[in-house]
């Protein structure tokens, strides 16, 4: 058989035509037939290759080249926040924490702000711009938990938008960030006005992502990040601690480091070693403050209409300092410290309330530490409240202690 006459056609169309061809023999001809290949060495790797690192040239030989864009001929813009110094536009933020301490909870009222259009909590600032909310959630039914937590929030449900399942005809099947990336940016242009995306948790979300794989994860949330920048929507990702404590609060987020990296945002919730409620604290921040910005809350429970029982979240207080200030150190401290600091705070509010900013000056200036300073707060039950709307924070000790009735 004719080499020329086989090289019109394909292997089955072959064996088709010449069913008693003895195909090995045939094989084995062309094989000795065809040419050593060599390459040309006059060209360059590029124009062998047709690409360099990923980017195709064009058939004519153009190479690809690096693009840069001088400095001043670009147009600096603020980073725009939905929740100052929290959730930037654009950007993802991501929040981790322990069980118990109501993450799931935290991000329902974070949803029913973003949807009814109130004051962020133990803000100065005014009112949210109102939006819409698309929520993922792999563990929590809509039903019985998820809705009920955004109603003790006074939520608008009807802009918050819970995922049930992805449709193609009569077939029905989960959502992976990595495969179905377009499909939620048809959800979006399909739903005008989403500022907030909640995806709880991150990890049921990724498909065969290997979420310890750095490189892996890189891959997967790279489209989302560059996703959430085209349409300005804030995105909050979810994440578990892991049951290693480590000093640095940026290590503790379960899976790979990249979800920390790849964030611009990070906090995490964790419990108060006093008791004293939870802590919401800031770990890191790649666009704005990364301390000063945490939060004490405390889970209450709550009865919606229906007589449904449920829980919500009572946001108690602003904390200085960051992540790395509270965790895994405060059962660590000594209580020679600790004495010293409630001693210091019984003194100071003795003749009754004080601007907290002039009582933590005076505490560092005796070399009282921040963290001895808080547990003291806890362990005298100082009160901490504005002093007016646009007043700063005073702390008072309890009624009992300053010999009031």
């Amino acid at each position: 058989m004719a080499q020329s006459n086989f090289n019109k056609s394909d292997i089955v169309d072959f064996v088709e035509r010449n069913p008693n061809v003895d195909l090995k023999l045939v094989l084995k001809r062309l094989a000795d037939e065809t040419p050593v290949w060599k390459p040309d060495t006059k060209k360059t790797p590029e124009d062998a290759s047709g690409s360099t690192n990923g980017v195709s040239g064009d058939r004519k030989g153009v190479s690809p080249e690096l693009v840069f864009k001088t400095a001043s001929k670009i147009t600096v813009q603020p980073v725009r926040w939905l929740w100052p110094h929290i959730l930037a536009e654009g950007k993802i933020t991501l929040l981790a924490g322990d069980p118990g301490t109501g993450k799931s909870t935290v991000t329902a009222s974070i949803a029913a702000i973003v949807s009814n259009g109130k004051v962020w909590p133990l803000s100065n600032g005014g009112p949210v711009l109102p939006g819409e909310v698309l929520l993922f959630s792999a563990e929590d039914s809509a039903e019985d938990t998820i809705v009920p937590r955004l109603m003790a929030a006074d939520g608008v449900l009807d802009r918050v938008h819970i995922f049930e399942t992805v449709k193609a005809g009569d077939k029905e099947s989960g959502f992976d960030l990595v495969s179905g990336l377009y499909l939620l940016k048809k959800a979006l242009n399909d739903i005008p006005g989403v500022r907030l995306l909640i995806v709880d948790p991150i990890s049921s979300f990724l498909g065969e992502c290997d979420s310890h794989n750095n490189s892996e994860v890189r891959a997967a949330l790279a489209p989302l990040s560059k996703l959430a920048e085209d349409y300005s929507v804030s995105v909050l990702l979810v994440s578990h601690l892991n049951k290693s404590r480590f000093s640095n609060p940026l290590y503790a987020v379960t899976g790979s480091l990249a979800f920390t990296a790849l964030a611009r945002v990070a906090y995490l919730t964790i419990k108060d070693p006093e008791g004293n409620g939870n802590l919401f604290l800031p770990v890191k921040s790649n666009i704005g403050l990364n301390r000063d910005t945490g939060l004490r809350y405390r889970i209450e429970s709550a009865v919606v209409s229906g007589g449904v029982e449920t829980s919500g979240i009572e946001w108690l207080e602003p904390l200085g300092g960051e992540a790395g200030d509270y965790f895994g150190k405060e059962k660590h401290e000594p209580s020679a410290a600790r004495s010293e600091a409630i001693e210091f705070l019984e003194t100071e509010l003795a003749g009754g309330p004080k601007p907290s900013s002039d009582i933590q000056t005076s505490a560092k200036e005796l070399g009282i530490s921040k963290n001895s300073l808080d547990g003291a707060r806890r362990n005298l039950g100082v009160i901490s409240k504005k002093d007016g709307f646009q007043g700063r924070w005073i702390w008072e000790l309890p009624l009992v202690q300053t010999g009031g009735l």
